[in-house]
């Protein structure tokens, strides 16, 4: 006989007495060494829950009784003689519609007293578009408020349009549920719209600014993160890694233990995704040591929707999607309660590197357009015979960037510094007197200045303004006069030529400057996120699944895949840039030493013996 093991015997469901038994003994066994705990009414049921005869107990050995370390037994006497009390819809409740012999009502998800959310169980649930998400969550309200098979009704907490042929989700904000539970147990729900959908990577962007947004606005703390995910799946598409990582970016790496993975559609057999979510290419596999087992979860809500009271297997369905809801309620019960403050700092942070690789990139754009601009303009002083200051007819057609404003109809909130009359931030979440908060701001309350204004102007001089200001190209005629309000200085001793040469070359330095500023504080933001982020890799993150996503898309060629490719390779590019600026290995896309050299320092001799070569990064 094999090794002994501990068994929990479950009577109708409920515990009821534990014992040490070997695997392979047989139930006639059982119940004969166990008969004081066996009463001769009680009838064990198979690993599919199915009652088995007493006569066929010898046939049967305890592993194949067995759930999870559990023998269930019913008591037949007890189940047909006790009288069922049936639940009635809650008050509030809305009829939707009649399925399957079932009425559905909308559960009438109220609002919680400051007490009650710091009681409440709260759970973020995310996934793909056709993961099941939904209906997932539409069966575990009906766990949660203790619906019965025989009842003639059950709820929905999140209504969709069924009539509608669907290929994307029809959530597009995330929403919070609050159940209330009869055993005095407060569910609050964190539904996130289904990522992956056909609005691509642009839609799933705007998702994860939504779940941000939530978290900053609406959320102090996090029970358990829930990924949803089909157990059918053999591998993790591109799509499923990439949402994933998504939502590892927005938390702080004091919620590792918190996560746990939902897998539905699941039958008797081993969920096959289960070696994609181990994989060493899927960053969750770090995340798995830390997860109190079990780490995922098997769901099948076929027969909560599903009523046929002399249709055994519909029952039977019903009672093992309420044994998983069960077990995934005790789990969640346990789990600690994390503060969302270090996840909130790891949202403004990475939202401050953003906008700070969008401000070196327009950075470097202008840069560029800038050494052009004195490329002409030297070429131009260059050739001029004699003094620059007889000159005649010294004109030259330039293209410049001018700020054009343009209205906002939609209500968001645009950060705009009203001194250098620049849009700073568009999307902001902050309000008026709350600035130093804003993306663009560094540093605290008192001395939070703008990161994208040219002035670097402190936060109090930034207001939300009902319009943005938009960069647009424009042609200029520059004339000697305008570059001598620049550069010319009447007390100097040197002529107007080197004095002109000289104020660009400043300038150009100057330029250089601001860009090394903008890759300091973008180290400095990959440095702090890889403190206090549970998704270290920063700067590296999902460029793979980005160029499969963009191979999908190609050879998918479903509408409005040019735009989302479009979508794809911006964030591939801002990613590279992140990749390139943490490692020290820039390409010079403008090397002013060299240009000093090539254009300035045969003629004017403007080098210093000590000035070091910079560059624009």
């Amino acid at each position: 006989m094999s090794e002994k093991i501990k068994v929990n015997f479950m009577l109708n469901d409920n515990p009821n007495f534990t014992k040490k038994i070997a695997k392979d003994q047989k139930l006639s066994e059982v119940r004969k060494a166990y008969n004081n705990f066996i009463k001769d009414d009680y009838i064990f049921l198979s690993s599919d829950k199915f009652e088995i005869p007493k006569e066929d107990e010898e046939d049967y050995i305890v592993s194949e009784s067995m759930i999870d370390g559990k023998i269930y037994l019913k008591s037949k006497v007890k189940e047909e003689t006790k009288e069922i009390k049936l639940n009635t819809p809650i008050k509030g409740s809305k009829y939707l519609f009649e399925k399957n012999n079932l009425k559905i009502y909308l559960y009438n998800s109220d609002k919680l007293t400051p007490e009650e959310e710091r009681k409440a169980i709260v759970l973020m649930v995310v996934g793909q578009t056709g993961s099941g998400k939904t209906t997932l969550l539409n069966a575990f309200i009906n766990y949660i408020l203790g619906i019965k098979y025989e009842d003639d009704f059950r709820y929905h907490i999140i209504f969709e349009n069924f009539g509608k042929k669907q290929d994307h989700s029809q959530t597009s904000e995330v929403s919070i549920y609050n159940i209330k539970a009869p055993d005095g147990t407060i569910i609050q729900i964190v539904d996130t719209p289904g990522f992956g959908d056909t609005g691509g990577i642009k839609k799933d962007i705007e998702i994860t600014q939504k779940i941000r947004q939530t978290f900053i606005d609406k959320l102090d703390a996090i029970t358990c993160i829930c990924f949803v995910a089909q157990s059918c799946n053999a591998r993790l598409s591109a799509n499923q890694k990439y949402i994933f990582n998504c939502i590892l970016d927005l938390f702080g790496n004091d919620v590792k233990s918190n996560f746990t993975c939902m897998l539905t559609f699941c039958d008797g057999a081993k969920p096959v995704i289960l070696d994609s979510l181990q994989s060493e290419e899927f960053m969750f596999h770090e995340i798995i040591p830390f997860i109190e087992n079990p780490w995922y979860y098997k769901f099948n809500n076929s027969g909560i929707f599903e009523k046929d009271i002399k249709n055994k297997f519909n029952r039977s369905f019903f009672e093992l999607g309420m044994e998983s809801f069960e077990d995934f309620t005790l789990r969640i019960k346990r789990l600690k309660k994390i503060s969302l403050n270090k996840t909130k700092e790891v949202l403004i942070e990475r939202q401050h590197l953003e906008k700070q690789v969008e401000i070196l990139q327009i950075a470097l754009k202008e840069g560029i357009d800038k050494v052009n601009y004195i490329k002409s303009i030297i070429t131009m002083i260059k050739s001029v015979k004699g003094n620059l200051n007889g000159a005649k007819n010294f004109t030259k057609k330039v293209k410049r960037f001018k700020p054009e404003k343009q209205p906002v109809f939609d209500g968001r909130l645009i950060t705009t510094c009203l001194v250098c009359t620049h849009t700073c931030h568009d999307h902001c979440y902050c309000q008026d007197n709350e600035k130093w908060g804003c993306a663009a701001m560094t540093g605290d309350r008192d001395n939070a200045t703008c990161v994208k204004c040219k002035g670097k102007c402190h936060w109090t001089k930034h207001k939300n303004l009902p319009y943005i200001y938009v960069e647009k190209e424009v042609e200029e005629i520059v004339t000697l006069d305008d570059l001598k309000k620049l550069y010319y200085d009447s007390k100097s001793e040197l002529d107007t030529k080197t004095q002109l040469i000289q104020g660009a070359k400043k300038d150009l330095i100057q330029l250089n400057k601001d860009c090394l500023d903008y890759q300091d504080l973008i180290t400095q933001g990959i440095n702090r996120l890889q403190e206090i982020a549970l998704n270290r890799s920063v700067f590296a993150t999902s460029e793979e699944y980005i160029d499969l996503l963009i191979q999908t898309e190609k050879s998918d060629c479903k509408p409005g895949y040019e735009t989302r490719i479009e979508g794809l390779l911006l964030l591939k590019k801002q990613k590279q840039t992140l990749r390139e600026i943490y490692e020290k290995r820039n390409t010079k896309l403008i090397d002013i030493g060299k240009f000093i050299d090539d254009n300035l320092e045969k003629e004017y001799k403007l080098k210093d013996e000590n000035e070091t070569n910079c560059s624009i990064f």
